[in-house]
């Protein structure tokens, strides 16, 4: 209890108001048994030989002098014990169930103990049917026999050296320590990423850049998406002046990528629209963009490649960008994201 204790202390200096800290200290002694203490954080997982899970409970009532519930169960040799946060058995699936951890504690079979929480880790995003919402964090210990045992953690000692988290909203104005460096960081890695993605882009129009340069492809993009468009509408789907849009215009027609045509329901109106060449031209290079960062994150490991959509995720909502979810009869499935919602134009 001491260490508890301590911990509990430590803590309460730090926090104010509602705020508040969940904990569990676990001990594993040659007793082949578990020892633990809940501060208010969800049970440890034993995950028996057999496959079966248990949850051990602490006592209904607590000695007399326990500040906090202490529970113990066995820990033989082939045994496995998960310890988690809540954002893993509060996930929700599409009909707002949560996630059945003791269910799939069979995904823990896996020989290699990474791997076990690699899996454990796909199988709980597919449930939440995209990027988590709150923080999963996994450690998984194997008991392999007296002196053997081997751990894993995950995601990382960087960012979960401990099954302690803070839980409840920092004040409006107040900054973590270290927390100036670590926007610092993150911005220095997604201007990196930045020049990647615009490397990228540039490779994917090199083909055609005698012909198109990087806002006409912009414009080719827009028709492609949206069909036959008043050039008063296009311009303002490109956020551009109509004058400027004409001349983008009169350069897409002259290399044959885009021509005007009557609109039909008024005779004194123009729309321009895409030619064959001009659609397989947004075709042929979106493919490729799309080929060349496929095999960027193929070379990502499982777990990175979770990591990487979690981190996007919150960039984009934080952005706020809406998710790239293009309609079912959409040509491409990873759409550029160079059309503005459609309600944001003016009726013209």
């Amino acid at each position: 209890m001491g260490l508890g204790e301590r911990l509990e202390r430590s803590v309460a200096r730090e926090l104010e108001g509602e705020k508040f800290v969940t904990a569990v200290l676990a001990g594993i002694g040659s007793a082949r048994e578990v020892v633990f203490l809940d501060f208010g954080h969800p049970a440890p997982m034993v995950v028996r030989q057999d496959g079966s899970a248990d949850f051990p409970q602490p006592p209904a009532r607590p000695p007399a002098r326990s500040w906090h519930p202490r529970g113990r169960g066995a820990f033989e040799p082939g045994d496995q014990l998960l310890l988690y946060t809540d954002g893993v058995t509060e996930t929700r699936d599409a009909e707002g169930s949560f996630y059945p951890l003791d269910e799939r504690a069979d995904l823990l079979k896996e020989p290699e103990v990474d791997h076990a929480l690699e899996v454990l880790r796909e199988d709980l995003v597919r449930r939440a049917d995209g990027p988590l919402h709150d923080d999963a964090a996994m450690l998984l210990l194997r008991y392999h026999g007296h002196g053997e045992g081997k751990s894993v953690l995950y995601p990382s000692p960087e960012r979960a050296a401990t099954s302690a988290r803070y839980k409840g909203p920092m004040p409006e104005h107040a900054t973590p320590a270290g927390a100036m460096e670590d926007v610092d960081a993150v911005t220095r890695a997604v201007l990196t990423a930045s020049r990647l993605l615009v490397a990228v882009s540039a490779r994917s129009l090199a083909e055609v850049e005698e012909r198109v340069t990087l806002p006409q492809f912009r414009m080719l993009v827009v028709l492609a998406t949206r069909g036959a468009t008043k050039l008063v509408a296009l311009a303002d789907l490109l956020q551009v002046a109509p004058s400027t849009a004409m001349r983008m215009v009169d350069r897409l027609i002259a290399a044959g990528l885009a021509d005007r045509q009557t609109n039909p329901d008024n005779r004194r109106e123009t729309l321009l629209q895409l030619t064959e060449e001009g659609r397989r031209t947004v075709e042929d290079v979106t493919a490729r963009r799309r080929s060349e960062i496929a095999a960027i994150v193929a070379r990502l490991g499982p777990t990175q490649r979770l990591a990487l959509i979690e981190a996007l995720g919150a960039f984009n909502r934080a952005g706020g960008e809406p998710p790239a979810t293009p309609a079912a009869d959409s040509p491409d499935p990873h759409p550029l994201g160079w059309v503005v919602d459609e309600a944001m134009v003016r009726d013209v």
